[in-house]
């Protein structure tokens, strides 16, 4: 896994979009740095839970969640001024998700200057043991790309 210098200003940046995205407020989402590494986090609540006999988290909360947390990495990465949207993503649930905080990390496949791609894992008691794993692509609309893009 790659290891990044995670300035200050860098979490309280992201910190100030999570702040702003009603979908991330919703999912409790926070971002953490552990030995040089961007950690995302979701708090658990009760409206997250899909299956209410296995108490287990909707499959939809851990795809958004990691959608978000890949756009929070992409935010990190690019340029100040760069937006940003998902364009697919690949997700293997590989295990039921407990109705308990949910953290995911990313690597990224590929960061480039339109695009970036990440490996995304979610994991609730280790990392070593995946509840789900997603490849994410992500476009990249450059500060200086947007200024010479026609408004419709």
């Amino acid at each position: 896994m790659e290891n990044l210098s995670l300035p200050t200003e860098t979490i309280t940046t992201l910190e100030s979009r999570i702040a702003a995205a009603s979908m991330m407020q919703w999912l409790g989402m926070r971002v953490s740095e552990k030995d040089g590494t961007r950690l995302y986090h979701t708090r658990f609540c009760e409206e997250h839970i899909g299956n209410p006999v296995l108490r287990a988290l909707h499959g939809g909360v851990i795809s958004a969640f990691l959608e978000n947390a890949a756009l929070l990495e992409t935010f990190a990465r690019a340029p100040q001024g760069t937006k940003a949207h998902v364009v697919s993503v690949h997700i293997s649930y590989l295990a039921p998700a407990k109705a308990e905080d949910l953290n995911a990390s990313l690597v990224a496949a590929k960061f480039g200057r339109r695009m970036g791609f990440f490996e995304a894992t979610a994991y609730q008691d280790h990392s070593g043991k995946a509840i789900a794993r997603a490849a994410i692509g992500v476009r990249l609309i450059r500060p200086e790309e947007a200024a010479n893009t026609i408004q419709s």
